[in-house]
């Protein structure tokens, strides 16, 4: 068996990795989903939340403690938080 060794990156690209990945959370990752999220009209959200998830994946969903809104964000989210499109290609 070989050993290869994992060189890590400088500190200055680590913590510039880090600061994108901060930008990232706010712009197109969960922090953004939220945001949106506390903007958008919940009943919007539900209702289309209905119409696009067909209702077995709403209850795996549900059975295993996630909201449907995190895995599927709808048109509402997405009209709210246009970056939001980057976090549905990441859970796609």
């Amino acid at each position: 068996m070989t050993r290869h060794e994992i060189k890590a990156p400088s500190p200055g690209r680590q913590a510039a990795f880090h600061r994108l990945l901060a930008a990232a959370r706010k712009s197109w990752l969960v922090d953004a989903l939220r945001e949106a999220l506390s903007l958008a009209d919940p009943n919007v959200v539900k209702r289309q939340v209905s119409k696009f998830v067909p209702a077995d994946v709403r209850k795996a969903l549900a059975a295993n403690g996630i909201r449907d809104e995190f895995a599927f964000p709808v048109p509402i989210l997405l009209e709210t938080m246009p970056t939001l499109a980057g976090y549905q290609a990441l859970t796609a």
